[in-house]
């Protein structure tokens, strides 16, 4: 996944019509983000592990901990350090990866755990088919972000694209908390 969003971003980027400011933060920040993959994957993995394990306190730990590194990280890479783009980056990744780390960790010797797969074709259609809801929803989810993205982007310029995802962020925090 990684190298494919490599091989692949600089083309995404130049059919979006960005101007070379915006062009050069977004191949910045996601060239280092994606670095991160492979962290980013086993959160998303491993925060429904947690809960599924009985352990959703220290899944909730691990999120809001991996939000605090972030936003720590993020004053210090692009503030003190002058990091700029990529040390908001590298600060979002770090953040994620606690939760990889302390998953790794934990499941390496608890109830859930690694197994080498089956080849069970009906089970895989299955958990596809169940799990098609939740990509629909990250799907539209993308697509309303991209689509306000550019909006701004036409109408307002960068401050626009600065201030949508200031609101979205806010949004997030509040549905989390609700």
């Amino acid at each position: 996944m990684s190298l494919l969003g490599f091989a692949l971003m600089d083309k995404i980027f130049a059919g979006m019509g960005l101007s070379q400011k915006v062009f050069d933060y977004c191949h910045a920040y996601l060239s280092h983000y994606l670095l991160f993959t492979v962290p980013i994957l086993l959160m998303n993995n491993f925060t429904l592990y947690m809960i599924a394990s009985g352990r959703s306190t220290l899944s909730m730990l691990c999120s809001i901990t991996g939000g605090v590194l972030n936003i720590l990280l993020d004053y210090l890479l692009i503030e003190v350090f002058q990091m700029g783009i990529t040390g908001a980056a590298i600060a979002t990744g770090l953040g994620y990866s606690v939760t990889a780390v302390v998953g790794t960790l934990l499941f390496s010797s608890q109830l859930l755990h690694f197994v080498k797969p089956g080849h069970c074709l009906k089970t895989l259609v299955q958990a596809a088919a169940n799990g098609s809801s939740e990509m629909a929803t990250a799907l539209v989810t993308g697509i309303v972000n991209l689509m306000f993205n550019w909006t701004m982007l036409h109408y307002v310029g960068e401050d626009g694209v600065a201030a949508i995802t200031i609101i979205m962020y806010v949004l997030m925090f509040a549905t989390s908390l609700y």
